[in-house]
């Protein structure tokens, strides 16, 4: 077995992600999904957005299928940010407690996220509260949680703009 058959192998599910040698393009393997390749539908968003997060962001996106489908330009900016703000880096609390905490911050920022691409963050938000029970940490924990989830909402209402902006110059329906 040689280095491109390995290669292949590796790659070879659908959703599995890889930068392509010697370019700047992420290539997604769209091969075996039940999904038509298209950047506009929530599911292909999503996997994107999860395969930029794993390998880093690409000036373009190559969905591979039987016909490649090549995003560049505006729209691959787009998906790239939307990937960055859909993970943000908190420090994850540690101990039994947290673990289980339902204001955790992956609690919180997966409810919010639930509905990729089109988060729910107000009703994150709204989870959050103290309880007279709560630790001076949990306080502290609860206000960083805060913090990334309306940074999270600024920043996707700058990429709905940006959106709304590419899709007049297009002359596309929103």
């Amino acid at each position: 077995m040689n280095f491109r058959t390995l290669a292949k192998n590796r790659n070879d599910t659908p959703g599995k992600a890889f930068i392509q040698e010697g370019t700047d393009t992420l290539c997604i393997n769209c091969r075996g999904c039940d999904q038509f390749p298209d950047s506009c539908s929530p599911a292909c968003i999503s996997c994107i957005c999860e395969a930029v997060s794993a390998c880093g962001t690409a000036d373009k996106i190559k969905l591979v299928s039987s016909k490649d489908t090549v995003i560049s330009g505006s729209t691959a900016e787009i998906l790239c940010s939307l990937a960055r703000i859909r993970r943000p880096l908190l420090s994850q609390p540690s101990g039994r407690r947290c673990s289980r905490c339902p204001k955790s911050p992956n609690s919180i920022l997966e409810s919010a996220w639930s509905e990729f691409p089109d988060p729910n963050f107000k009703a994150a938000l709204s989870r959050l509260y103290s309880d007279s029970n709560d630790l001076p940490e949990c306080t502290a924990c609860m206000q960083r949680t805060y913090n990334a989830v309306t940074s999270s909402e600024k920043e996707m209402e700058a990429i709905r703009e940006k959106a709304k902006t590419l899709c007049k110059v297009l002359g596309v329906s929103e």
